[in-house]
């Protein structure tokens, strides 16, 4: 079985569905969560130093934090969380001042929690995203997102 293949099948063990909705369930195997964020980690750590990301950001949510943070353990990077209040997008903690570069990661982008709006913001402070990731299918490459980077889905093939 290729890397590819074991990625979309470890994300599919910790997938769950009521049958209208999917989601990742990062609670119920941490066994699993670690895996996980060694799979993702080596999949986005790599390259040059001038490109590898030097934060992660998600959106405030507990699966979305759970994944964010074990990725980042693996890579040793802080992770910084986007919330939205009373129509605001903020970033808290905000990202250290040498920070350039970060990954947007996310179990999936939708409606709550869109893409687009965490690109904006990001592009509005001058950081780069190296690539943004997501383990579900949901919405797709916003508009706001570069041509160039990466735009991945992993839990599919």
């Amino acid at each position: 079985m290729n890397d590819r293949n074991a990625l979309i099948e470890l994300i599919s063990s910790l997938r769950r569905s009521d049958g209208t909705w999917s989601w990742i369930d990062t609670a119920s195997r941490p066994d699993l969560m670690d895996r996980l964020g060694e799979a993702i980690a080596a999949k986005i750590g790599g390259g040059t130093a001038s490109e590898a990301p030097q934060a992660i950001v998600c959106w405030h949510d507990p699966d979305e934090v759970v994944l964010a943070h074990t990725v980042a353990r693996v890579l040793s990077l802080p992770v910084s969380r986007f919330e939205r209040d009373l129509g605001l997008l903020s970033l808290d903690p905000p990202l250290d001042s040498g920070i350039e570069r970060v990954v947007v990661l996310g179990t999936s982008w939708s409606v709550t929690r869109p893409l687009g709006s965490v690109v904006a913001l990001l592009n509005n402070q001058g950081i780069r995203i190296v690539s943004a990731v997501s383990l579900l299918g949901g919405e797709g490459r916003p508009a706001e997102l570069a041509p160039e980077t990466p735009f991945v889905v992993l839990g599919q093939p």
